[in-house]
C-alpha cells in the first residue's frame, strides 16, 4: 500500500490566503468560482488590513487580487465586484 509523501504538500510562502487563490486559479467550474473567488478576496483583503503584512507580501496581495479580478472576467464572460 503507498503511503502518502509529505513533500507532495504545497509549501506556501504566506499560508493565510494563498490556498484559497489557488482554487481560484484552478477552478473553471463557473457555479464554484464565484464563491471561490469571493472566499480569496476576503482572505486577502483580511491580510491587507493586518500590521504584520511585509512588503514582499503585499506586492503578491496586488497581484493575486489583480489576477482574481481577470479570472472572473475570462472565465465568467462579465465582470464581478470583488
Amino acid at each position: 500500500m503507498p503511503t502518502e509523501r509529505l513533500d507532495c504538500i504545497p509549501r506556501w510562502k504566506f499560508p493565510e490566503w494563498q490556498p484559497q487563490f489557488q482554487d481560484v486559479v484552478l477552478e473553471f467550474d463557473s457555479r464554484k468560482l464565484t464563491s471561490l473567488a469571493e472566499a480569496a478576496s476576503v482572505a486577502i483583503f483580511t491580510r491587507l488590513k493586518s500590521p504584520e503584512t511585509t512588503t514582499e507580501e503585499l506586492r503578491a496581495l496586488r497581484s493575486a487580487l489583480r489576477s482574481i479580478r481577470a479570472i472572473t472576467i475570462r472565465r465568467l464572460a462579465r465582470p464581478k465586484r470583488i
